[in-house]
Formats: structure tokens, C-alpha cells, sequence
């Protein structure tokens, strides 16, 4: 293998050393084009992160950390439910709350700190400005909190 992958004459100027950096990049350049195949984000992550198994059943599985993955779709402002999709992906509980709550996705945050099973920080995190105000994810949060207490132990 080359020490520099070239898929694309329009990638010249990019000095690649694997393949699914070099299809990434190119994705990224190429599906804001016209005369591409790829019409919007979620087209381009769906065929860049998606894999066919055995059975042929499609399965959410980049190569990419979902970390970098969420971090880029939330300075491109994507949308809420493709962020939540992503941040799915991001095993670590807290680290999946930094992320949720960075880029403004209301029930991944809720749902970590569930996971978390940080009763504090879901009181406090039910007292923020974009939360208080929504009346569906203050119920959801109250619900949460009169839940069973053996979730909280």
C-alpha cells in the first residue's frame, strides 16, 4: 500500500495514509457538490458508516470514533436526531453526557445520566434553561426521578 492513498484527482493535496480517512475526506468534500450522488449529510454518513452483515441486515458501525464523529456534526450543526444517533454509539456514559450536553441533545444527556445514575446532576440538568422551559422533558424527568429507587442505588 502507498504511503499516501489517492481516490479522487481532486485529492491531490491531501496526504492520506488509510483508506477510511481518505473516503472520509473525500465524502466531506464532495457532498456539497451538485453532480455528486450524495445529497445531504445524512446520506453521506449513512453510506460511509453503514455495513452490511452476513444476512445483509445494516448495521450502524463506523471506523471512526463516534467521539470525532459526534464533535463534527455538532460544529457543522446537524441535526438533533442525527446527533442522537451517533452519540448512541459512544460506550462511555460520561463521556456520551459531555457530548449531549455540548451539542444541546436533550434526552442522550437525560439518558446518560440515567445510565450514570446520578440523581444530582439530572435535578440539576432539569433546572437549564433549554430544559426547564420544555414541558415534555421536565415530565420525562420528574417520571424519572419518582421511578423505581432501585434504579438510583
Amino acid at each position: 500500500m502507498p504511503d499516501a492513498l489517492i481516490i479522487h484527482r481532486s485529492m491531490r493535496n491531501y496526504r492520506l495514509t488509510s483508506e477510511t480517512t481518505s473516503m472520509f475526506y473525500w465524502a466531506l468534500e464532495h457532498h456539497r457538490d451538485q453532480h455528486t450522488p450524495f445529497g445531504s449529510d445524512t446520506s453521506v454518513l449513512q453510506q460511509l458508516f453503514t455495513t452490511k452483515s452476513l444476512f445483509r441486515s445494516a448495521k450502524l458501525a463506523p471506523k471512526i470514533s463516534p467521539v470525532y464523529i459526534v464533535e463534527v456534526l455538532t460544529r457543522s450543526s446537524a441535526p438533533q436526531q442525527e446527533l442522537a444517533k451517533y452519540l448512541s454509539l459512544v460506550k462511555d456514559a460520561a463521556v456520551r453526557f459531555r457530548l449531549a450536553k455540548a451539542a444541546q441533545c436533550h434526552d442522550s444527556a437525560i439518558d446518560a445520566l440515567v445510565e450514570l445514575r446520578d440523581v444530582d446532576g439530572l435535578r440539576a440538568y432539569g433546572l437549564r434553561d433549554g430544559v426547564a422551559g420544555n414541558r415534555a422533558l421536565t415530565a420525562r424527568i420528574s417520571s424519572l426521578l419518582r421511578s423505581d429507587p432501585k434504579r438510583w442505588a
